[in-house]
């Protein structure tokens, strides 16, 4: 997890100087991804029990969705 963090952190800067124009949205896409796999960080631990389907269901839509609406209008 520390290590996709990290590189997202380092890609942005490279991003920003690549493609000026798109980097709003492809750093949106690259948080919600972040987000997508730091769910399965707690369903991983607990062995895939049906309590942890739910808890990466609803971390994903709960994080997930509202970073997506936040962020929507900065990358158009």
């Amino acid at each position: 997890m520390l290590v996709l963090v990290g590189l997202d952190g380092g890609l942005r800067p490279w991003l920003a100087r690549r493609w000026p124009s798109r980097v709003a949205r492809i750093v949106r896409w690259m948080d919600f991804g972040v987000i997508l796999v730091s769910s399965l960080v707690l369903p991983l631990t607990l062995g895939w029990t049906y309590n942890a389907f739910w808890w990466q269901l609803g971390y994903v839509l709960l994080f997930g969705e509202t970073w997506m609406r936040l962020t929507e209008h900065s990358s158009h």
